[in-house]
């Protein structure tokens, strides 16, 4: 969300290279972080379909969508597009802030419900 949203306010290259810097940084820890993720959480058994169900609808179904869309928005304004995928995201900034809020790691490594 910061990186499309410094993209909206300061469309220029140095702030470009900047946002993509930090994006490589940012999509590396979350594929990580999902990856330890389903290996302590999820049986053997359920990894590989895990992993297929992340990179089809996390990396496929919804990224083509939402380039379609932002293709319009693109249309409209370069600056319009960005802010889109900014607020396209906002709604799962609060998912994930309700999600750390609800749920406790345990000493042994499992959530729990509060």
């Amino acid at each position: 969300m910061t990186r499309w949203t410094l993209l909206f306010l300061f469309p220029s290259t140095p702030v470009f290279i900047f946002t993509q810097i930090f994006h490589s940084l940012t999509f590396g820890f979350t594929h990580y972080a999902f990856m330890r993720l389903i290996y302590e959480e999820l049986e053997s058994k359920d990894i590989p379909a895990a992993q297929g169900v992340y990179t089809s609808l996390g990396m496929g179904l919804s990224t083509a969508i939402l380039t379609f869309v932002g293709g319009f928005l693109y249309d409209i304004s370069p600056g319009s597009a960005f802010l889109g995928m900014a607020v396209v995201v906002a709604p799962c900034v609060v998912l994930g802030g309700w999600m750390y809020w609800k749920y406790d790691r345990v000493a042994d490594g499992v959530f729990s419900y509060k």
